[in-house]
């Protein structure tokens, strides 16, 4: 098992004796997929996948490995598909993204490997996707409002959503007669480059998933709607929906029409709809941009795009901008915008009201002829964009959006203490009703996900094999 992770291979070596003595001569085969087997194992995180061939399924089969699997559970490996070979190849037609993708990535453990000569359809493989891409869609809304919005169920949400709708970009791509490629940045590469699709939004929740640098706890609702809008159908034919900006049916690219809005959407305290931001100086930019939000309250965000079309200036543009994203509504006006547009090279900066005392004219101009216009006309926009973002929120660091006259703290230790005393009371009425308890536990079991995310397991797809099954932990 050379292929196996590290970690993986550790549980396995003691797992598959036990199976094996289990099911005895029933058993078939053992065939590990998903993420372990693709490549994108991320220890502590992913779950381990298998799907057990069996020479015929009795009830007791299912009994037996119940007891067997409260000791499995706690290392991450999920319940196993059982399947038998005529359930297998009867349901080739059901199942074609399902099976496609075992077939194209997994390890046999033991026993005899079913899948090299099996013949799997692709006409089924486009409603399939259709459905997955839906379902997922439908699912996400739901329980972005049974997370109540909360920011830790939105960062469960986001990357068991994006789990499950890897395997339907493969789909696509293969309908679209591109590469299915396998780790997930080169398919959402390829998704942009073959189909046309922005893949910005998925690429944040990307980062999200394997734990590093993601959207930050002001900006996690944004890209969550930046998701459902991406992942959304816009009817575009009597009778028919296209998804965009995800291609649903490749077959008729005539039927899909383009609508671009003048303004686009927020993708968070970083927006770069232009393309010119590496994943370093994202990261960089949206750090200080978390770190003067949760320290003063002032909301900066950074945007590029591509043309400031239909508007006459950047400057024009901008304003629009920060007042259709109501950037700084939330923190009494005390909001900033720096915009950059690739065409031309040109940047603005856009004050709010809040800020006008603070941020004038000559500090806005000394930091664009400091910063941006040498970075902008080197084709350095993340270097100029993360050094403007610096300087602006090195201006507003005194500044405290919200805080209270000290005229009014007299007293307030008393109003503390009587506020913390209701909110133990509460506290022991609510943990005696568990009927109204908070679903965020739930979700982190990944039980609000329901079953049907490609009929193989259930919350956003057992299938997709990174992340299903019990939630993150």
């Amino acid at each position: 098992m050379r292929e196996v992770p590290a970690e993986v291979r550790e549980v396995l070596r003691d797992y598959l004796p036990q199976v094996t003595k289990l099911f005895g001569t029933t058993l078939e085969a053992v065939i590990l997929y998903g993420s372990a087997a693709g490549g994108e194992y991320l220890p502590g995180r992913s779950n381990i996948n298998l799907l057990m061939l069996l020479s015929q399924h009795e009830g007791t089969h299912s009994q037996r490995y119940a007891t067997l699997h409260q000791r499995w559970q706690k290392e991450r490996i999920v319940v196993p598909l059982f399947v038998t070979q005529a359930e297998l190849r009867s349901s080739l037609d059901l199942f074609p993204l399902e099976y496609l993708e075992i077939q194209e990535q997994h390890i046999l453990l033991t026993g005899s490997d079913p899948f090299p000569s099996l013949t799997i359809d692709l006409r089924n493989l486009r409603l399939q996707c259709e459905q997955e891409m839906r379902g997922n869609l439908l699912r996400l809304r739901q329980r972005f409002v049974e997370g109540g919005g909360m920011t830790e169920a939105i960062g469960i949400l986001l990357p068991l959503s994006l789990t499950a709708l890897l395997p339907c970009l493969r789909g696509l791509l293969r309908l679209s007669g591109g590469p299915a490629e396998r780790l997930a940045d080169a398919v959402l590469k390829a998704v942009q480059h073959e189909l046309g699709v922005d893949t910005t939004t998925f690429e944040e929740v990307l980062t999200l998933k394997r734990g590093k640098i993601g959207p930050g706890p002001m900006e996690m609702p944004s890209v969550a709607i930046a998701l459902t809008v991406a992942l959304a159908p816009t009817p575009s034919h009597p009778g028919r929906a296209e998804t965009r900006p995800l291609p649903i049916s490749p077959a008729h690219p005539s039927r899909a029409e383009t609508r671009p809005s003048p303004l686009p959407n927020p993708l968070g305290y970083v927006s770069d709809h232009a393309g010119v931001l590496d994943a370093e100086w994202k990261a960089r930019i949206r750090s200080v941009c978390q770190d003067l939000e949760r320290k003063t309250g002032v909301e900066l965000v950074v945007v590029t795009v591509p043309s400031i079309r239909p508007y006459a200036t950047a400057k024009d543009y901008g304003s629009a901008l920060y007042e259709r994203w109501g950037i700084g509504t939330a923190q009494q006006d005390h909001g900033l915008l720096v915009l950059a547009v690739a065409e031309g090279r040109q940047a603005t900066v856009t004050v709010g009201k809040g800020l006008l005392g603070v941020i004038t004219p000559p500090t806005i101009e000394g930091i664009g002829n400091t910063y941006l216009e040498p970075a902008f006309r080197a084709g350095r926009y993340g270097e100029g964009l993360y050094r403007a973002t610096v300087a602006l929120a090195a201006v507003v660091q005194e500044i405290r959006v919200g805080e209270p006259p000290r005229s009014r703290l007299k007293g307030l230790g008393i109003f503390l203490t009587l506020l913390t005393s209701i909110g133990a009371l509460w506290f022991l009425w609510w943990i005696a009703r568990p009927d109204l308890r908070h679903p965020y536990g739930r979700l982190r079991r990944g039980e609000f996900w329901g079953s049907g995310q490609g009929g193989f397991g259930g919350n956003f797809g057992g299938f997709g094999g990174g992340m299903s099954g019990e939630g993150l932990k």
